[in-house]
């Protein structure tokens, strides 16, 4: 759930206007007014005092390594106000301000400030005091301190309606899978074309399955899976419907090898002997074919010869129909990243947006399944609690378990973050730690 406390509308953006026209009920007035009320309190105000800021967190790092600042929110915006009571019925004006500070506010029933130079607030109310003396009659001097109203419990509690991904990630094979057979019909559908398209996505759907590192028999039933799509082609099936299928088939069986490479069968010795290196495997295979899918938005299948608007149009949908199923692919292993960072993970959205825009939303259908999967892959990332990349340069030489220690990090988080270091004994430069 994200926040935001944008600052009021100006009542006027020049000063000696907005100065020049106090006085004006609803407007320039220095007001405030209790809950579910609209009979508010007028004032001459005299001065305004804003607060805000960030919850910094501080890290400090031993043997002189320095410190890094991580801001964690923006803190609650304060207001503090000073004004002035004056005119006919003072005392009776004193008791109604005090009555209307005394009514309980939250963040469900706030309270509201009008300020000349700022405008309106919604506020609780903190504290307030008001002075009298017998010196200065006919003037009653006062203070309020609010703070801005936030994100209400009842609504921070309530459950959230993002989707979830992988529902959403089914919700978009169906939409993408509609889109392409609504599309490509008896009357516009090229059929060598289509069995050609279709060849092409399942060489380059084996491209991905040889980036996967893992088991031979989970390599096996993913290769099985692919090749399922060329022997259509040879089968000489004519069905959008039936390669729509089997590609995301085809897709589904390479994630599921991706993410189960580390987990799957303990039925041998080597692989009892081998989980911390399968484990490896999987989450490196995470990396590679994310990588591989998020690349396809500029995919091009130029080497099928067209010469029809029939051919072209359904060159294009084939072309369309692979960019869907790496966003499809994509979204499941984003999230299985390993040693993700937010700096990494802005990266990888960046490219996951830039795959979605080169997808033919046109159809109604597929554009809202997209936007959902958006969403629920940001969701998904966010509960991922990602830190952000912190950057050291090493002017001494010094040997990775020396500088994991000198960091307060693993050797793994540094080896694996910092891909170019080949020699582990003599480490220099800048190196990237979480």
């Amino acid at each position: 759930m994200s926040f935001d406390a944008p600052l009021p509308e100006l009542i006027s953006p020049d000063w000696r206007e907005a100065l020049s026209i106090s006085g004006r009920e609803g407007y320039g007035t220095g007001s405030y007014d209790a809950p579910d009320s609209s009979d508010p309190s007028y004032f001459v105000l005299t001065r305004t005092r804003f607060s805000g800021g960030q919850a910094v967190e501080t890290n400090e790092y031993p043997f002189f390594g320095g410190w890094s600042n991580d801001a964690l929110n923006e803190q609650p915006q304060k207001i503090r106000i000073e004004g002035v009571l004056q005119g006919p019925q003072i005392l009776q004006r004193r008791n109604a301000l005090v009555e209307r500070l005394r009514v309980p506010t939250s963040d469900d029933t706030p309270g509201h400030l009008v300020l000349p130079l700022w405008g309106r607030f919604s506020v609780v109310v903190a504290d307030y005091e008001v002075s009298d003396e017998v010196t200065k009659s006919g003037a009653i001097e006062f203070w309020i301190a609010c703070v801005r109203t936030g994100i209400a419990e009842a609504v921070r509690a309530e459950p959230s309606t993002v989707p979830d991904l992988e529902v959403s990630r089914e919700a978009f094979s169906a939409a993408a899978q509609a889109a392409f057979i609504e599309e490509l019909t008896d009357e516009t559908t090229a059929i060598d074309t289509l069995r050609a398209g279709c060849a092409k996505i399942a060489g380059k759907l084996l491209s991905v399955v040889g980036r996967i590192q893992g088991l031979q028999s989970t390599l096996n039933d993913v290769t099985n899976s692919v090749n399922s799509i060329t022997n259509l082609v040879n089968q000489g099936i004519s069905s959008p419907a039936q390669f729509a299928s089997a590609i995301y088939s085809a897709v589904t069986a390479i994630v599921s090898g991706v993410l189960g490479t580390g987990l799957s069968v303990m039925d041998t010795w080597d692989t009892i002997q081998n989980l911390w290196s399968a484990t490896t495997d999987s989450e490196e295979s995470a990396i590679r074919v994310a990588s591989t899918f998020l690349s396809a938005s500029g995919v091009s299948f130029d080497d099928i010869a067209v010469a029809t608007v029939k051919e072209q149009a359904t060159k294009a949908a084939t072309e369309n129909l692979y960019r869907t199923v790496a966003l499809y692919g994509s979204a499941a292993l984003l999230p299985a990243v390993p040693n993700l960072t937010a700096t990494r993970a802005e990266s990888y959205v960046s490219l996951f947006q830039a795959l979605e825009e080169s997808i033919d939303r046109t159809d109604p259908g597929l554009y809202t399944a997209a936007v959902e999967l958006r969403i629920a892959l940001l969701q998904e990332l966010s509960i991922l609690g990602l830190v952000r990349e912190k950057r050291v340069s090493i002017v001494q030489p010094l040997p990775v378990l020396v500088l994991a220690a000198h960091l307060g990090v693993t050797y793994e988080q540094v080896i694996r973050l910092n891909p170019r270091l080949r020699d582990q004994f003599t480490v220099t430069g800048e190196v990237v730690y979480v």
